[in-house]
C-alpha cells in the first residue's frame, strides 16, 4: 500500500503500534544479528537449484551467506518466538526457503523500520524481506520482487456481523458503516483511508466516525465495549493470525472478518535498484513457489488466499 504509517518510510504500523498479538518485546533501537539456516557445502546441498545459484555474484558463492535486514515485531511476518530471540514468521520462512534454494545461509539483522532502507543504501544489507509494501513512490531508489498480497480487512464480532441470535449490526460492506464508528490507530494512514471510503460509500468523509487508539488490543476493546462497530487496523496476514489465535483476547472465538479487503497491494523483497542480487533472488523465489514450499508456508500461517502465482518485479498495484 502506498503509505500506512506517517513516517519517511511508511509500513503498516509496526513502527508506531504493537502488533495485533504481542508475543515479544517491542522493536529494538539497535541492530541485532541473528543467524538462521545453513550454508551450502562445497557440493550442492539437497534442495539447491543449480540454475538459480549460478545467478549469484561470485562474492556470495564464495561466502555462502546473505544479509537480510528485518523489523521485529510484526506478527505474523516476523517476530521473536516466545521467550527467545529466535525470529520466526512468514518472512523468515520464505527467506530461509530462498536461502536453501540458493545454497546460502540467511543472516537476519533486526533494526527499526526506516533503517531497513538505509542498510540497503549503505551496503550492510543485501536484501530486505520484512513485510514492506512495493510502493511506486519507493521505486526511484529501490526495486521490489513481489511475493505476497495484502490488504486491509474489517474485523468485528460475530454478533455485529448478524450471524447469531444476539444481533446488533448487519455488516457486509463499507456502506454498512455510514453513520457508525470504526476503530483504528492514531498516527496511521488508516485514518485517511476510512475518510476516503466514507466519501465513496456514504457521500461524506465524516459520515463514518472514528475512535482512535494506540494499540490493536484497545481497538478490539472499543468494538466489544460498543464504542465502535468494527476495527479497520491491520493487514490480511495480521487479521488471519488474530482470528486463528483468539484465546485470551476479548470475546475469544467471537470474531470474524467481514466483507472484502480494501486497498490491496503486494509485499516485496526490497533491493537497491538494479541490484546484482535480483536475478538470483527472483529466480529462487519462483523456484520456492513452483516447489510447493511457498504454499506450505502460507497454509501454516492461514494466509493461502494471499499467495501470488509468481514473483514479479515492481508489480505492486498503486493505492489511491
Amino acid at each position: 500500500m502506498f503509505t500506512r504509517v506517517l513516517n519517511p518510510f511508511p509500513h503498516l504500523r509496526r513502527a508506531l503500534r504493537p502488533a495485533a498479538i504481542t508475543l515479544a518485546a517491542g522493536v529494538v533501537s539497535t541492530s541485532m544479528l541473528i543467524s538462521s539456516g545453513t550454508a551450502a557445502s562445497a557440493s550442492l546441498a539437497k534442495g539447491v537449484v543449480a540454475a538459480d545459484r549460478n545467478l549469484l555474484p561470485a562474492s556470495v558463492k564464495k561466502t555462502n551467506v546473505m544479509s537480510d535486514y528485518i523489523n521485529i515485531p510484526y506478527v505474523p511476518m516476523e517476530f521473536y518466538a516466545p521467550g527467545t530471540k529466535k525470529p520466526e514468521g512468514i518472512d523468515i520462512e520464505i527467506a530461509n526457503a530462498i536461502g536453501n534454494t540458493l545454497g546460502v545461509k540467511m543472516n537476519f539483522t533486526n533494526v527499526l523500520f526506516p533503517d531497513l532502507f538505509t542498510a540497503l543504501q549503505s551496503g550492510r544489507a543485501q536484501l530486505v524481506i520484512s513485510g514492506a509494501y512495493d510502493a511506486p513512490s519507493r521505486r526511484g531508489t529501490f526495486e521490489f520482487i513481489d511475493y505476497f498480497k495484502t490488504g486491509t480487512p474489517i474485523l468485528t464480532t460475530k454478533a455485529n456481523a448478524q450471524k447469531y441470535k444476539i444481533q446488533k449490526y448487519n455488516i457486509k460492506d463499507f456502506a454498512a458503516f455510514c453513520g457508525k464508528t470504526l476503530a483504528t490507530g492514531t498516527g496511521t494512514d488508516y485514518i485517511q483511508e476510512i475518510q476516503t471510503l466514507s466519501q465513496k460509500y456514504c457521500g461524506s468523509k465524516t459520515s463514518i466516525h472514528q475512535v482512535l487508539s494506540t494499540s490493536n488490543a484497545q481497538d478490539y476493546l472499543n468494538v466489544t465495549e460498543g464504542r465502535a462497530v468494527a476495527a479497520f487496523d491491520e493487514g490480511n496476514e495480521a487479521a488471519a493470525y488474530f482470528l486463528s489465535h483468539q484465546k485470551g483476547v476479548p470475546d475469544a472465538g467471537q470474531w470474524e472478518k467481514v466483507g472484502p479487503s480494501y486497498y490491496p497491494t503486494d509485499y516485496g523483497i526490497i533491493l537497491l535498484k538494479n541490484s546484482q542480487y535480483r536475478p538470483a533472488l527472483q529466480a529462487a523465489m519462483n523456484s520456492v513457489i513452483k516447489s510447493g514450499e511457498y504454499a506450505k508456508i502460507l497454509s501454516k500461517w492461514h494466509v493461502s488466499a494471499d499467495a501470488l502465482p509468481k514473483a514479479t518485479l515492481n508489480d505492486g498495484p498503486p493505492i489511491p
